[in-house]
């Protein structure tokens, strides 16, 4: 491993400088921020928007870009996709795991950058070092300027600093900050230093150059994002995550190839009728051209009269949660859908479809009368039925007003419902 040639009477840490082929500058810091964050957090979790936040960008896409292109390059990995309030759990990559040397060369740059003290933890929060202002280039040379205990050339910086920027870009970027009032690098006789009280030069840079401002913005943005999140999660309304994971195959046949889309089963024509809104029960992927043969035979029907008086009676089997139940009896009263449609059987494939949702409303929604009998394994009967379990999403509430199974949220079981049931009577 080769290091950043330390200036003579700098003063200045060692700056390993990895293997590995890794071309945005950009993207070497963000890896060696995330390194620290999966050190010291066993779970490593980085939440796009927090990121987003510590590097003040305003445009969360491009951080969630860089983040993926670190999963697809091999340099991290997904240990736990993001689902519901939680955010994606991240680990070493494949990388790391083949070669114990990169993984130790990656983690020694991650401690000199962001470990305690480190060349970038002490100036790392402040706004100036936004895009658009001073920039992560700009970060980077104040902090050396700063920890550095005597001046140093343009060629000493390019040597220090080269596994992040070009000599001309680092001239650039002296040149940059010299031109502020108060200049935040100093010139003398072809040597840069930092002024005397950079703390208050930054405070003067960020009020003047609106970086404050622009700081408080995007935090404002990003709060409303995460409050409208908090809600779509509440209530049980697919997010962005959920929408991208399910948007990979097709619920009607597996070996249907993208572009994928979101189906309702009810169709949401039918569900707007029936004034419901998007829930993550209801949701499936499904190929563009499957989806479009079956949304033809939507638009020709109109939504069945719902019956919401008459009780719905169903028999399960003991020890089995009744909410994962409905789950599958829904995945396969849609595969019978798609069947009844393709037999031009219009009749069955609107009761398939009334019934599907009685029955869900009435377990997860509680707006239809329900009873349960359950079937213990000696042959008798429990007919009470217990409202107990935990909520959908830990920590959020509960959907309507019944608390269901945390661990069903999206593991929906492969097959039909009597896997699971013993009979129903809808």
């Amino acid at each position: 491993m080769s290091f950043g040639v330390s200036p003579p009477g700098s003063g200045l840490p060692d700056l390993p400088c990895p293997s590995g082929n890794i071309k945005t500058p950009f993207r070497r810091v963000l890896l060696a921020y995330s390194i620290e964050r999966i050190k010291f957090r066993s779970e490593g979790d980085i939440p796009r928007r927090s990121l987003q936040q510590k590097f003040k960008r305003t445009n969360g896409r491009l951080v969630s870009k860089h983040l993926k292109a670190l999963v697809l390059e091999g340099w991290l990995s997904e240990r736990t996709k993001s689902r519901g309030v939680y955010a994606t759990r991240y680990a070493f990559g494949r990388r790391f795991n083949r070669s114990r040397k990169l993984r130790e060369e990656w983690l020694q740059l991650s401690t000199r950058l962001f470990g305690n003290p480190g060349l970038l933890s002490g100036l790392f929060s402040r706004d100036a070092f936004g895009p658009n202002f001073l920039g992560l280039n700009g970060l980077l040379v104040v902090s050396t300027l700063d920890n550095s205990k005597r001046p140093l050339s343009v060629k000493e910086l390019h040597q220090y600093l080269g596994f992040f920027m070009s000599r001309q870009t680092i001239r650039n970027v002296l040149l940059k900050l010299a031109e502020q009032s108060p200049a935040l690098a100093i010139n003398v006789d072809g040597f840069w230093d930092s002024p005397k009280d950079l703390s208050l030069a930054l405070e003067i840079y960020e009020k003047t150059k609106g970086a404050r401002a622009r700081s408080k913005k995007t935090d404002r943005m990003i709060s409303r994002e995460r409050a409208k999140h908090r809600l779509r999660v509440k209530g049980s309304v697919l997010t962005p995550a959920e929408e991208r994971r399910l948007k990979t195959s097709c619920i009607r046949n597996k070996t249907h190839k993208k572009p994928f889309q979101i189906e309702h089963f009810p169709p949401r024509k039918f569900l707007r009728k029936w004034q419901q809104t998007d829930h993550i029960d209801l949701s499936w992927g499904i190929c563009t051209k499957c989806n479009n043969k079956y949304g033809q035979w939507v638009k020709k029907h109109a939504a069945p009269k719902l019956d919401r008086s008459t009780p719905i009676r169903i028999t399960i089997k003991a020890g089995l949660d009744v909410r994962r139940a409905v789950l599958a009896h829904l995945e396969t009263s849609l595969r019978q859908f798609f069947q009844s449609v393709d037999k031009g059987d219009d009749v069955k494939a609107l009761r398939l479809i009334a019934d599907a949702y009685r029955l869900w409303l009435a377990v997860t929604k509680n707006e239809i009368p329900l009873h349960v009998t359950r079937i213990r394994a000696d042959g008798s009967v429990r007919t009470k039925f217990v409202d107990i379990g935990k909520s959908v999403r830990k920590g959020t509430g509960e959907i309507g007003k019944r608390k269901v199974s945390s661990n069903l949220t999206r593991d929906w079981p492969d097959g039909p419902a009597r896997r699971f049931l013993n009979k129903w009577k809808v």
